[in-house]
């Protein structure tokens, strides 16, 4: 055999046996799932807790993600973070966990962004505010580090920057990605479980109205349905837990047999 028969049949059998390595990986591909973290962060390493509950979801979960548009570089960073994490819980949920980048400060006309970001305001996530350089100018951004998670009709916001609020931004940022795996695979446990405990919050006898009580309604609905109710609908709604705080009215007797 020539040395031009030995190197062509040295190029086949190469190619061939790429051919069947490259075949085998499809084969094993399809029977079995796995998948290598090669980034230096480990980003793709979520907990086998947290792959075993994605895999058992019943029904498409979307979470729309509010921390989009122009952000500065440690709030990219976390964006970042999120939008890996949430890829991942696409896969390891077979494409039961999908997202949407939605930017607040894009919502039409100045009225229309002041209603959108109160809105999100009073379903739990707070805003943050930034400076940003543009065109030599400093500009000041209203931006929300934070997620709505939605399941049929329930839907639960997920404030993700969190931390001590008395340390560096770039220290709460990485305080805030070590925590949203968790953050997201609980509030996704929250709205796909099948029935939460209901509270009730009475009204109409002008109870607290702090600030410090939005922040503990807003715990309050991460665990359990909230309503705010008059009296006289209690009877209706038969909640598992009544609470009364700092009312500053007296009841009728007519409250009281409710």
């Amino acid at each position: 055999m020539s040395i031009l028969d030995s190197k062509r049949t040295e190029t086949v059998l190469k190619v061939a046996l790429a051919l069947a390595l490259f075949a085998l990986v499809n084969l094993l591909a399809g029977r079995y799932f796995f998948r290598l973290d090669l980034t230096e962060e480990k980003r793709y390493s979520i907990t086998p807790a947290t792959k075993k509950y994605l895999q058992q979801l019943p029904d498409l979960v979307t979470v729309e993600v509010y921390l989009a548009g122009e952000l500065p570089a440690h709030f990219k960073r976390m964006q970042k973070a999120l939008l890996e994490t949430l890829d991942e819980f696409n896969v390891y949920s077979h494409g039961k966990v999908v997202y949407q980048l939605i930017d607040p400060a894009a919502a039409g006309s100045a009225k229309s962004r002041a209603g959108f970001m109160q809105n999100l305001i009073k379903k739990g996530l707070q805003p943050t505010d930034v400076v940003l350089m543009e065109e030599g100018k400093r500009l000041q951004k209203r931006i929300f580090a934070g997620v709505m998670v939605n399941y049929g009709s329930r839907e639960l916001a997920v404030q993700l920057f969190k931390g001590n609020t008395a340390a560096p931004p770039e220290v709460r940022i990485n305080q805030s990605i070590e925590g949203i795996e968790y953050e997201l695979i609980n509030a996704i446990h929250q709205v796909t479980r099948d029935q939460r405990p209901l509270v009730a919050l009475t009204t109409g006898h002008r109870e607290a109205d702090s600030v410090e009580m939005v922040s503990f309604k807003n715990l309050l609905r991460e665990q359990y349905r909230l309503r705010e109710l008059t009296p006289d609908r209690l009877a209706d709604v038969h909640p598992d837990v009544l609470l009364l705080i700092q009312p500053r009215e007296k009841f009728s007797e007519a409250d009281k047999y409710y």
